[in-house]
């Protein structure tokens, strides 16, 4: 997947902004849905995608590019 700078930012952003949801809520996924101010099920939806993108992954090329 050949994807340009600003998109990869804009999915490790989003990615990072559910990690800070999901550990102020104790990894409980209908309050850090709560906290994102999105349905739940747009949560797990948004899960499923990172997951299989591998945001992980390009977050850590991320970082060690800088």
């Amino acid at each position: 997947m050949d994807l340009t700078p600003i998109t990869k930012a804009t999915i490790v952003a989003e990615f990072e902004a559910i990690l800070d949801a999901l550990i102020e809520a104790d990894f409980n996924k209908s309050k850090a849905a709560e906290l994102l101010q999105v349905d739940r099920k747009t949560l797990y939806n948004k899960l499923g995608k990172h997951k299989e993108l591998g945001t992980a992954k390009l977050r850590k090329t991320i970082s060690s590019s800088y």
